[in-house]
């Protein structure tokens, strides 16, 4: 019943994602059971971070990702120069961002499960090489 509430209203879900509208518990969180009109499964958590239904952690994380295994393509590919730029700013910026997020995530939120965010790291890395 609930899955098929959820399926007709999808776009009335993503347009409350879109425009902000599914806050968390969290100023920084969006939230993807706020954003459905359905009230949080885990009342006693402290934080949304490693939460199934938060959004943010999850989003800048892809985005980061994403950005990696376009850097990687672009390097693998280029010229010695543009190899050597491309190289160091996944060295320099990409890098550092994603190892910090994990460790902010681990310090600030102890009971938080970062499993799935390590998945989208792994997946990231298996696809810039070549091994999805």
């Amino acid at each position: 019943m609930l899955q098929n509430s959820v399926k007709e209203n999808v776009g009335d879900i993503l347009q409350n994602i879109a425009s902000g509208n599914a806050p968390g518990r969290q100023d920084e969180c969006l939230c993807l059971m706020t954003a459905a009109k359905i009230s949080c499964p885990y009342p006693d958590r402290n934080s949304c971070i490693g939460c199934g239904y938060e959004i943010y952690t999850k989003t800048t994380m892809h985005t980061l990702m994403s950005e990696y295994i376009r850097l990687m393509a672009l390097k693998n590919s280029a010229k010695n120069t543009d190899s050597w730029r491309q190289g160091k700013i996944l060295e320099q910026a990409i890098l550092p961002a994603i190892s910090e997020m994990l460790e902010a995530v681990k310090l600030l939120y102890h009971d938080t499960d970062v499993t799935e965010i390590l998945d989208i790291v792994e997946r990231g890395l298996d696809y810039a090489n070549g091994s999805l």
